[in-house]
């Protein structure tokens, strides 16, 4: 949904996000972690839009392998098919019906730009505006 929200073929931005369950100690996995962050003068802008998410037929998706930092077992939330398929229903959304739009940041590309060069695991590189 935050990707269809973004009003990005008229208001070119860049974007930082994630999401992911961390396990500290314990192999149990907390909740979930979400960060949303779009260059700031798209932020103080509110390039909002309505969109469209696309519903995927679940069968081909494999979920994103667990890895290590540190201590911490991180599990990303992120699922991708390894053939193409086909959309089984479109949904229309619109920027309220986000339940994160408050929590997006800002950031000054320059500088993440920069960090990530400089730290490419560093992520999320995050330099506030």
């Amino acid at each position: 949904m935050y990707y269809a929200i973004l009003d990005r073929d008229r208001h070119p931005m860049s974007l930082i996000n994630g999401c992911a369950r961390l396990a500290n100690g314990s192999e149990r996995l907390g909740e979930p972690r979400y960060y949303f962050s779009i260059s700031a003068r798209a932020l103080k802008q509110q390039h909002w839009r309505p969109g469209t998410v696309y519903l995927l037929p679940a069968g081909t998706f494999e979920l994103q392998p667990r890895m290590r930092v540190g201590d911490v077992s991180v599990q990303p939330a992120q699922w991708a098919s390894p053939v193409p398929v086909t959309p089984v229903a479109k949904l229309a959304v619109q920027p309220e019906d986000f339940p994160f739009l408050d929590q997006i940041r800002g950031h000054d590309d320059e500088r993440v730009w920069t960090r990530a060069a400089e730290g490419p695991d560093g992520f999320p590189w995050h330099a506030e505006a």
